[in-house]
């Protein structure tokens, strides 16, 4: 069998998604890849997946990584921010605490990485 891109296994899985949920799209969907032996290629199809559900319904999720859980104003700010470089009508914000941040926060999303972490900002310091 001709191996699928990862472009069409990210549209495969957004029509799985569609017809059957996304619990039951990605148990699927996590077949079909292991079954086509694409499996060490998963992180970037889950890319390419980030990259067709914005591209078809101009939605974006954006991990965002902290010291301790932002509070709503820093969360909406960090929203505002994705929604302005990347025109997304929708933003999902998914925060998680991360042990090797002390301070700030890094938040990424499609190719977009936001680093405001402590350690970037004296890095700056450093280079100027």
């Amino acid at each position: 069998m001709k191996q699928l891109t990862r472009k069409n296994l990210a549209k495969i899985y957004l029509r799985l998604a569609d017809e059957h949920g996304p619990k039951r799209a990605s148990k699927l969907f996590a077949e079909l890849v292991q079954s086509l032996g694409q499996r060490r290629e998963i992180d970037l199809i889950l890319k390419d997946i980030e990259q067709e559900l914005f591209k078809q319904n101009r939605r974006l999720e954006v991990d965002v990584y902290s010291a301790h859980q932002l509070d709503q104003e820093n969360l909406e700010l960090v929203k505002r921010v994705f929604q302005s470089i990347t025109g997304a009508e929708s933003v999902a914000i998914n925060s998680r605490p991360d042990p090797q941040i002390r301070g700030g926060l890094r938040a990424r999303a499609l190719d977009f990485e936001l680093d405001q972490t402590l350690k970037k900002q004296l890095e700056r310091l450093e280079i100027q």
